[in-house]
Formats: C-alpha cells, sequence, structure tokens
C-alpha cells in the first residue's frame, strides 16, 4: 500500500514531467528501433531464426522438455520472445533464402517482438536508477540507454545480447539498491533478473564473482555504515543475502527452463560448469594435478572448498584492514587511477597512429588474439570499443569524473560515489575474466558493459552540474537537450547502428571490426539492380548478402567445391578480411590442393562498387568484377 500510494503521489507532482522525457525517450527508440528493421541480414540469425525458435517451440508445444535445450548460451529468453514471430510466420524454413520481399517480412516477425520488449524494459531503467541514485542521475542514465546506437542497433537483431545487457543491467541496479537497505525484495528482484540473465547468456556467470566481491568492497568502502555492528555479524548477513540472491536466481533459471526439469545437472551446466568458468576450473585442475596427484579422491574433490573457504578468510582479514585505515581511499584512487590510465593510453595509441600496437587485428580476430598478443594488450584492446562506441557527451564527462577522483573527493553522495566505483570495478573484473578466458572483447561480446558507462556518464555529468550549482534548477533542460543531441547521433548512423563510432575516433578508424553484418542488405539491393541479376553467380564473404540476393550465391570456403564455379562477382567486407586471409595463409602452408586465393581480392582497388559505412574508409563493403582478379592457384 505504501508503495503504491507513493506511486500515486508521484503523478501528481513534477515527476509527470519526468516521465513524459521517458516516454520521450521510449519513443525515439522504438522509432529508430523500427526503421528499416527487415532490411538487414546479421550474423548468427539464421541459427536462431531456422533451427532454435521453431524446434524450441515445436518441444515445448509436444511437452518435449529435454528437448528445450537448443543451445548452451542457453538462450531460452531469446527463444521465448522473438518465438513470438511464429504466430504470423510457422514455418520459418520455407522462407529461407527465397524472395527478398519474403525475406524481410520473415525479419520483421522475429524482430519486432524484441524491439517491442526492450521500449518496454526502459521505464524500470527510470525506476529503479531513481530508487538508486535520484531522479537526475536517472533521467540522464535513461536518455543516454534508451538513445544508444550500439544499443538500438543491438535490439534489432535476433541475437542473446539483445537481451543479456538488460537483464544483466537491472541486477546489478537492484543488488545496489538492496545494498543501499531500501528491502529485501530488491534482493529477490536481483536474483530474478540474475537467473533471466543466465537464461540468456552463461556471459551472465560472472555477476556472481561481482556480487560476491560486493560483500567486501562495500564494508571497505562504506565502514562508517557499518562500524556499529561487529565485522562477524556484516559479514554473516551479507553471505546469508548472497545465499538468498544465488537460490533465486537458480530458482529462476531451473523453473522457466524446462530442459532443467527433467536433467537438474543442466542447473550447473549453465552456472558453475558453464563455459563462462571454463577457464578457471581448467587452472584449478592443473594445480590440482601438481599438487594432489598421489592425494586420495576425497581430498582431491574437497581441495577447492578448502581454497575457497581460505581465500575467503584472508580476503575478510584484509577488508577489516582496509576498513579501518585511510587506506581504503587509496584503494578508490587506485581503482580510479587504473581505470583513467588505460582510458589515456587508448587515446594516445589512437592519436599517435597505433605505435604502440594494433588494437584493430587484435579484434578482428577475438578469439585467436592470445596466440598472437599478451594479455595486457588484449586488456587495452577491450577498451578501444568501449571509449569510441559511446557518445562523447558520455566519454568526457566520465573521463573527467574518474580522473578527478584520482586527486580530489567528488561532490556526489556517499552512494554514488560507491555506485560509480563499483561500475569501474566491474568493467575492470569482466575484462580481466574475458582476457583470462582467452578473448578479446568486441562490441557485441562487451554488450553488458555500455549500460553500465552510460549509468557512469549520467553520475559524472551531475558531478560537473553540482560544481556548476545550477543541475537543481534544469536537470529537465539538460535530460530534453541530451535526448534531441543523442538523436541526432542515432539519426547520422541510420541505419547502421552498431558500427556507430564516436567522433572522437579519427576518420580513417572504426570499432565495428567484427561487424555482425553491416551493409549486407544493401549490396544484395545493388546486385539485384543489375541487368540479369537472377542468372548472376556471386561468392560473398558477408552469408547476409545470400539472402537477399535473387541470384546464385555462394558464402563458404569450400574451395573443392568453388573452384568448379565460374562467379561473375565477388563480394569482401573489412569485417571478415581477417577470417578469410588467416583461413588462406593457414591452407597456404599446409599445401592445401584445393585453394582460391581470395585473400587477392582484398588487396585491389579495382572495385565496381562500395559502402563506406558511416563513411569511415576502413569499414567497406565492396563489389568486384570477377575477371579483375585472377583468385586462381598458381604455382608457389
Amino acid at each position: 500500500m505504501t508503495d503504491l500510494s507513493h506511486f500515486k503521489k508521484s503523478l501528481t507532482s513534477k515527476n509527470r514531467l519526468a516521465l513524459t522525457l521517458v516516454i520521450f525517450v521510449m519513443a525515439l527508440n522504438f522509432a529508430f528501433g523500427i526503421y528499416n528493421i527487415q532490411k538487414a541480414a546479421f550474423v548468427d540469425e539464421p541459427l536462431w531464426l531456422y533451427n532454435r525458435i521453431p524446434k524450441f517451440w515445436q518441444n515445448i508445444t509436444e511437452k518435449d522438455w529435454n528437448g528445450t535445450r537448443r543451445s548452451d548460451k542457453p538462450g531460452v529468453t531469446l527463444m521465448a520472445v522473438s518465438g513470438i514471430g511464429l504466430l504470423k510466420i510457422n514455418n520459418p524454413a520455407e522462407y529461407k533464402e527465397d524472395s527478398p520481399e519474403k525475406m524481410e517480412s520473415l525479419y520483421f516477425a522475429f524482430r519486432l517482438p524484441i524491439l517491442i520488449f526492450t521500449v518496454l524494459m526502459i521505464p524500470l531503467f527510470y525506476f529503479f536508477l531513481r530508487k538508486l541514485l535520484g531522479e537526475s542521475i536517472s533521467l540522464i542514465s535513461t536518455a543516454f540507454i534508451g538513445l544508444s546506437p550500439i544499443l538500438v542497433g543491438m535490439n534489432k537483431i535476433i541475437n542473446p545480447d539483445s537481451f543479456l545487457w538488460i537483464f544483466s543491467t537491472l541486477s546489478i541496479i537492484t543488488y545496489l539498491i538492496y545494498i543501499k537497505n531500501t528491502g529485501r525484495k530488491y534482493l529477490y528482484l536481483s536474483g530474478f533478473f540474475l537467473g533471466l540473465s543466465l537464461l540468456t547468456k552463461y556471459t551472465a556467470n560472472i555477476l556472481y564473482i561481482f556480487f560476491f566481491g560486493i560483500i567486501f568492497l562495500e564494508y571497505i568502502i562504506n565502514y562508517k555504515k557499518y562500524f556499529k555492528e561487529t565485522a562477524t555479524r556484516y559479514f554473516k548477513k551479507s553471505f546469508y543475502s548472497f545465499l538468498i540472491l544465488a537460490a533465486t536466481s537458480l530458482l529462476t533459471f531451473a523453473t522457466l527452463y524446462p530442459a532443467v526439469w527433467v536433467k537438474p545437472s543442466r542447473l550447473l551446466k549453465g552456472t558453475l560448469f558453464s563455459q563462462a568458468f571454463e577457464s578457471i576450473w581448467a587452472t584449478l585442475n592443473k594445480v590440482l594435478l601438481y599438487f594432489w596427484a598421489g592425494a586420495p579422491f576425497f581430498l582431491r574433490f574437497l581441495w577447492p572448498c578448502f581454497i575457497f573457504i581460505l581465500a575467503t578468510g584472508i580476503t575478510i582479514t584484509i577488508s577489516i584492514y582496509l576498513a579501518k585505515t585511510k587506506k581504503k581511499e587509496l584503494f578508490a584512487k587506485f581503482i580510479f587511477l587504473i581505470f583513467s590510465g588505460l582510458a589515456i593510453i587508448i587515446f594516445i595509441n589512437t592519436y599517435f597512429d597505433l605505435f604502440l600496437f594494433d588494437f584493430r587485428k587484435i579484434l578482428a580476430s577475438p578469439k585467436s588474439a592470445h596466440s598472437n598478443y599478451s594479455q595486457i594488450k588484449i586488456m587495452l584492446a577491450d577498451f578501444y570499443p568501449l571509449l569510441f562506441g559511446i557518445s562523447p557527451l558520455v566519454l568526457l564527462p566520465t573521463i573527467y569524473l574518474s580522473v578527478k577522483s584520482v586527486f580530489k573527493k567528488s561532490r556526489l553522495s556517499d552512494t554514488q560515489r560507491s555506485v560509480a566505483l563499483y561500475i569501474i570495478i566491474f568493467i575492470l573484473l569482466y575484462y580481466s575474466a574475458s582476457t583470462f578466458g582467452q578473448v578479446a572483447s568486441t562490441i557485441r561480446y562487451q554488450m553488458m558493459l555500455y549500460p553500465l558507462v552510460f549509468i557512469l556518464g549520467a553520475m559524472a555529468i551531475k558531478e560537473i552540474a553540482n560544481c556548476l550549482n545550477k543541475f537543481a534548477l534544469s536537470k529537465y533542460v539538460i535530460t530534453f537537450s541530451l535526448a534531441i543531441l543523442l538523436s541526432g547521433a542515432l539519426y547520422f548512423s541510420t541505419p547502421f547502428y552498431m558500427s556507430y563510432s564516436s567522433p572522437l575516433l579519427p576518420k580513417k578508424y572504426h570499432i565495428d571490426q567484427k561487424d555482425m553484418g553491416a551493409g549486407a542488405y544493401e549490396t544484395a539491393r545493388y546486385l539485384n539492380s543489375l541487368p540479369n541479376s537472377k542468372e548472376l553467380t556471386i561468392w560473398s564473404d558477408k552469408i547476409g548478402v545470400c539472402g537477399f540476393f535473387g541470384g546464385k550465391c555462394y558464402a563458404n570456403l569450400d574451395f573443392k567445391k568453388l573452384e568448379k564455379i565460374n562467379f561473375d562477382y565477388y563480394v569482401i567486407s573489412a569485417g571478415r578480411q581477417a577470417k578469410t586471409t588467416g583461413f588462406i595463409a593457414t591452407r597456404i602452408r599446409s599445401n592445401y590442393s584445393h585453394l582460391l586465393r581470395f585473400d587477392r581480392l582484398y588487396q585491389t582497388d579495382d572495385f565496381e562498387w562500395q559502402l563506406e559505412i558511416l563513411g569511415r574508409p576502413s569499414n567497406f563493403v565492396r563489389i568486384i568484377k570477377a575477371d579483375k582478379v585472377d583468385v586462381s592457384y598458381k604455382a608457389r
């Protein structure tokens, strides 16, 4: 009753204006999202569209609960929401690479539910952030989140990452609200959103580590809040809360994932033994075999538990020591210093022609970069798409807040300063885990981080406004102005939202090294405009082109079959150059008997048509006439 009366009261106050701004952001998000939503082809979508989604719902209707495990992601939330499209198109396979018109109707039916769901989730960010950080920051955060080109672009794609950033961010926000001592219901909400995150993608398992770490960080940073109670009582209560959070998330996961009903072991497969923790368990096993090779089995089994208990005890001792000394302030400054330092290194390297090392090569081959680059270089490369994938309206204030926090205490409240610190720690943790897992973070791989940076940027703007002593009088005007400016960025990045790069990034670079399929539709449309297009045969390094092209199209590297085909055109792109050239280089070294030198296509400037994505020359799609480049495998 109290919450309901408070909500009614809020509608009769200035919050009406705030809600109007939130609705304005929702409307803009939907307008930009719906624009040409069907006129694009993205990587990995066919896996979900033709296989996983229809078969998931077929298993549901047949009560084949075991069959609902269609992916190890596991992607349940995506299949549930996007599956609404089955009401219009019962069998997507019938539309597979049919006519461009039928392909468009297929994509529209399955992408629209994702977009609508995303738009409807935007108000939750506003309401929860208002509870955590106040109305000013919540309004600006909502504008940043709702009008980010990269997030808008992601939510037009049939992919689990379209939902991961939503549920993971809401889980973090509600957990921090609980930490603020505002009711256990937020702890359950955090566990619920965490469960949905796990149902979306196993990457969300990193939140368990983060939430567990918050127990110690909170005691260190906000010791004044807890010094009246003993450390034993605090940690006992906090560990108990963490167990409730974990139990709620696992219950959500098990309840909404039918495959777990018949095989409970999948609960562990989606959490402790998921791909997210593979590298951790592999390392532990190596240590285990080294030290305990001759030990009884039960000791080898219990060893990780002993290590965990010992590590927790040591961490508690360190936390108590730091909390009671001024060194906790040095700890916070050290975290801000690391973040600021890494950001500055990225800027220096970028503006001085990548003199340290080339971020682009690492991000172009994210899963194999570890074999050629050190972990620190991979971690630095991870920052590249984050810093230049957000508006300068977010980035510059964020850098200002981070640098200032190293030398001087900010004017934010204690809660706001803590949240800013926790966000930066999560970013560093995420990159460390990604690097440890030997994967570089492309735009899509770090989708969880963008909304958190937007919240950090909103706090930075609040800090700047506090220094100017004018924020209280103009927060609505500032939010509206930011929304208009952000809409401009969306407009100029249409329709390639996922390829957005900050104006601060030199024109010769781009951050979308491993693009999701930008330009495929436009390329197919040009080819379809050529005379006798339906009689043409092409090879494309972008499989999305084939779905909209009316002629014969090949997008594989099966050279034994391809060498027998007479191609009319080749389609190449910057986003697939590393994959294609790397594949061919490997076969050259292996003296492969069947080979076409498609790598030569990327070395010629003799092309018939070119599309520069968002006007950046380094991000291109090209059409080359087959008679312009000899791709035959000549004698070495």
